[in-house]
């Protein structure tokens, strides 16, 4: 800093009293050097934020407004809806999350009797699961999934134990109950218990209760004590919820960061969709000319009553007077460049949301590499959100079903079974979409054939049960052989493996020819 970026303030400062300039100008220096980064500083052309709350605070605050918006956009907007169809597709899958026992022995090997027994029985259970019986669990994960995600929340509750007022599916006194975010209030709060946002929690913020409300407050009908809220300990609540920040209780849509774009995507297409349907009404413009060409008198037109009459095939109109006009009207519509707008807006909503541009978009125009290099590239993504739907939703129900299933089995549990691995499982997601299914599948025998890969991966890859798979070829070979049919799939594949050449007893050994003798050798018969 020279004496040349002293202001008049600085010179009067330096003339009075050198040593206050001196001081003056090493303090300027000083908050010279503090402003690094130039972000961090306020202009009148860049707008600053300055928002300091907590993301619970935050949550509070918009998690209602927002969950109403995203809700609205859901019912009424095509993308919008097609972003959550997606989303669940590529999470959960059409099916919910596929889970193979994983039971082992105490010498560490998986337990095959109690697997199977366990893998049978979780599918009858899987058949109504929730208390309703109203869904599937394949079913039932996709609605709470898609509720999540529309919401930032939903609520599960584990019911289970033999009551008087429920029902159970099978043998097994194991359900769930699932519901909205609403049932869980979020100006419910008590400082004294330190209850916040409807959750009850200990002095180190885990959760210990939640108080939820026994009717949906959005029910178009009054029941006495709906308000009530009644308190359920925390290991009976699956809470699955999208959060940003450390500390958040409560969930907030992932539409939050595209709604102002959707909303007005949908408005933009709406006026050019109206424009367009205006261009092809085909409006007659009629037009004046000049005073001294146009006589009133001799016009058929009446300010009071405008001509308005159907058009035809091949029709003319012949009633025009001296100075009068008629034209089509031209809106210039449909417009080229909407697609291309709207396609660009696709793009960044597409990232907003964590999905491909060609979900969104349902634009699949473009090569194999192309397609294939964006899917790898966010598969990952879809991948992660299935594991925090495992880990919040799909494996404490499991668990818990495992927990009644023991209790209510009627015969003891084999004595060389690991309890503590009971309850292990594998929980696989949607697999990768195949492109081109005759690649994917020549890289995958490629990988097994090398070793690389298991064909039992192959088939979990694949959203498959290993012993499904397994029991499902041999009956398949069981039936062909039974009909007479044959099939290559029934042939044990032969060891192809070269044999090892090596130089007959009876052959000499060959002379010194520089080192080429070993390409000659060959098997002999």
């Amino acid at each position: 800093m020279s004496a040349g970026d002293l202001n008049w303030v600085d010179r009067i400062v330096a003339t009075l009293s050198p040593a206050k300039g001196l001081r003056r100008l090493g303090e300027r220096r000083a908050l010279a050097y503090l402003r690094g980064y130039e972000a961090s500083e306020e202009t009148r052309k860049r707008r600053f934020h300055r928002n300091t709350m907590s993301g619970e605070t935050l949550a509070r605050l918009s998690a209602m407004p927002l969950r109403n918006q995203a809700r609205h956009l859901e019912r009424n907007h095509d993308i919008a809806r097609g972003i959550l169809d997606k989303l669940v597709d590529f999470t959960v899958g059409p099916n919910g999350i596929t889970v193979e026992p994983q039971p082992r022995t105490v010498d560490g090997e998986i337990h095959e009797e109690i697997a199977e027994e366990l893998e049978r029985d979780f599918a009858q259970w899987s058949e109504w699961p929730e208390v309703t019986w109203c869904h599937s669990r394949g079913s039932m994960e996709r609605l709470a999934a898609r509720t999540a995600y529309r919401d930032g929340e939903v609520l599960g509750q584990l019911v289970a134990g033999n009551r008087s007022d429920l029902r159970y599916s099978t043998q097994v006194p194991f359900a769930i109950q699932f519901m909205e975010a609403d049932h869980l209030p979020l100006d419910l709060e008590n400082r004294a218990t330190n209850l916040r946002q409807g959750i009850e929690r200990d002095q180190w913020g885990r959760p210990v209760r939640y108080h939820l409300l026994r009717e949906h407050p959005g029910d178009d009908y009054a029941v006495a004590g709906y308000q009530d809220t009644v308190p359920v300990d925390a290991e009976r609540i699956l809470h699955p919820r999208h959060i940003d920040r450390i500390g958040q209780l409560r969930g907030i849509t992932v539409l939050a960061s595209i709604i102002t774009r959707l909303q007005d995507l949908w408005e933009y297409e709406d006026s050019e969709r109206i424009a367009a349907k205006m261009a092809a009404s085909l409006v007659l413009k009629l037009t004046h000319g000049a005073p001294d060409v146009w006589d009133p008198k001799t016009s058929n037109y009446d300010p009071a009553k405008p001509p308005i009459f159907q058009m035809d095939g091949g029709m003319t109109y012949v009633s025009a007077a001296p100075g009068e006009d008629a034209e089509f009207f031209d809106t210039k519509r449909p417009y080229s460049g909407v697609e291309p707008f709207v396609n660009s807006q696709l793009r960044r909503i597409s990232g907003g949301v964590g999905l491909t541009y060609s979900a969104v978009a349902r634009d699949y125009n473009g090569t194999y590499s192309a397609q294939r290099q964006e899917l790898v590239e966010n598969w990952p993504h879809y991948h992660a959100l299935t594991g925090q739907w495992v880990g919040e939703w799909s494996r404490p129900a499991y668990q818990g079903w495992v927990r009644w299933w023991a209790l209510s089995r009627k015969r003891p549990l084999p004595a060389n079974l690991d309890l503590g691995s009971l309850a292990d499982a594998l929980y696989l997601g949607p697999p990768m979409p195949w492109i081109d299914p005759e690649r994917e599948v020549n890289a995958q025998i490629m990988q097994v054939q090398a070793a690389f890969k298991s064909s039992a991966a192959v088939v979990r890859e694949r959203g498959g049960s290993l012993r499904d798979t397994y029991r499902q070829i041999r009956t398949e070979i069981g039936m062909r052989r039974e009909d007479g049919i044959t099939s290559t799939v029934d042939v044990p594949a032969v060891n192809n493996t070269p044999a090892r050449p090596t130089a007959p007893e009876s052959t000499p050994a060959p002379a010194d020819d520089g080192g080429r003798a070993g390409a000659q050798l060959r098997v002999v018969k």
